[in-house]
């Protein structure tokens, strides 16, 4: 079925149509640096590993190092939408990695299942969990780091 490359097109267009409608206009705008650093990590360990060859994007719409473009837009909204709901303290923020890590995962299950995208060689499930766990993290590090009042704004009232 042709209408499957679009999944990513599908992706990027829910997510943020989601974030549209649960987030206010003031917290979208907050939030925007924060969509630039999740495109900019996703581009990284997309780079990473299609580069290693152990992941590949099957007749991407537009190719973006070897990512498509709406795969990486996509992660924008998710990260706004991933920080929007992070709180503090170590238990909560876990929770919320962990839950989203399973999300993606899902995600990346549907895109191989419709055929644009797939794992190669020894590269599992296992190792795609670990390295989405691991890119949440950094993006919430990098995140918190940069704009820490920005994201704890609403508990801090």
């Amino acid at each position: 079925m042709d209408i499957l490359r679009y999944t990513h097109v599908f992706y990027f267009v829910f997510t943020w149509l989601f974030a549209f409608i649960v987030m206010k206009p003031k917290r979208i705008k907050e939030l925007l640096p924060i969509a630039v650093i999740s495109i900019l990590t996703l581009t990284l360990v997309d780079v990473y590993i299609v580069s290693l060859g152990l992941y590949r994007f099957n007749n991407p719409l537009v190719n973006i190092l070897g990512a498509p473009l709406f795969h990486l837009l996509w992660a924008g909204a998710g990260g706004m939408i991933f920080v929007n709901y992070m709180k503090t303290g170590f238990t909560k923020k876990f929770v919320t990695v962990v839950f989203f890590t399973i999300i993606t995962l899902i995600l990346e299950f549907i895109a191989e299942k419709a055929g644009v995208a797939s794992r190669l060689g020894s590269y599992d499930i296992l190792h795609s969990a670990f390295l989405d766990f691991a890119s949440l993290i950094m993006l919430l590090w990098i995140s918190e780091g940069l704009y820490g009042n920005r994201i704890y704004r609403s508990e801090q009232k």
